[in-house]
């Protein structure tokens, strides 16, 4: 045994010793110097002060840019650089309150713009209601004709209508039965003659004649699915001599088929 450890000095002996944690209690003149630099291994010990826990290995003292950077943060007496100054204690609510009423006054002018275009949307609605007229008279300026179905006292004052009963009609011929009878009205509204002594009647038979052609047209020009959207389905379509007018538009479409099957024999 001493031939095996002959060339192990007290140094070696005291490292493999406290490596086999069997080595006992020395002295601290026979440790050396790179025993005593070796890092600990052994858990910390606790301290007095249950609760508290002292660090295994003893902590490096900061660097200097860790210190500038500590006292840039406390300021030059130590304190927070976040704390506020005494004097600026009042600003930022002064700030706040501000930037509230002007956000408050913009939000109503925001509010009074609104109220002004929908008024003057409203205003343009209504202005082309009152270009609508349901009895057109001698030198208006027509555009078109529109369709309306309603109650029959409702339209009272339409110059041109018919009266919707309960019957078998569908919606198509009833449009096509109404139109035919608006436009023998039309007809009927035309003056005889557009001739007279009096210059100012010969101008007034002139403007109903030409007013009785434009609404003709316009009502002979309705869309049939417009019509159609706004007729009721199953009924009858009645009108003060609508009889008459049923004759006079069969004896007109027999003649333009008489002249047209003439025109095509030739």
């Amino acid at each position: 045994r001493k031939e095996k450890y002959a060339e192990q000095d007290d140094e070696d002996r005291d490292l493999r010793m406290t490596l086999l944690g069997a080595a006992g209690k020395k002295d601290p003149a026979t440790v050396s110097p790179k025993t005593e630099e070796a890092p600990k291994t052994l858990p910390p010990k606790k301290a007095d002060v249950a609760g508290s826990e002292e660090p295994a290995q003893q902590c490096q003292p900061p660097s200097i840019v860790d210190q500038l950077a500590d006292m840039a943060v406390e300021g030059p007496e130590g304190t927070s650089g976040a704390e506020e100054d005494p004097d600026d204690a009042g600003v930022e609510p002064l700030a706040k309150a501000a930037d509230a009423e002007h956000g408050g006054a913009e939000a109503d002018d925001d509010d009074d713009d609104d109220e002004e275009r929908a008024a003057e949307l409203l205003t343009e609605q209504l202005d082309v209601l009152d270009t609508l007229t349901a009895a057109p008279m001698a030198g208006d300026n027509l555009a078109f004709a529109i369709p309306v179905c309603a109650p029959y006292p409702a339209l009272a004052a339409y110059k041109y209508r018919v009266k919707l009963v309960p019957g078998v009609m569908k919606k198509g011929k009833a449009c096509k039965m109404a139109q035919t009878v608006m436009l023998a009205a039309a007809d009927s509204n035309r003056p005889r003659s557009t001739s007279s002594s009096d210059p100012t009647e010969a101008e007034r038979l002139e403007l109903e004649d030409i007013l009785a052609q434009r609404e003709k047209s316009l009502i002979k020009g309705i869309p049939e699915m417009e019509m159609i959207a706004q007729m009721l389905g199953k009924v009858k379509v009645t009108a003060p001599n609508i009889e008459s007018i049923k004759q006079k538009t069969k004896a007109a479409a027999k003649s333009r088929a008489k002249a047209k099957s003439a025109q095509d024999d030739s």
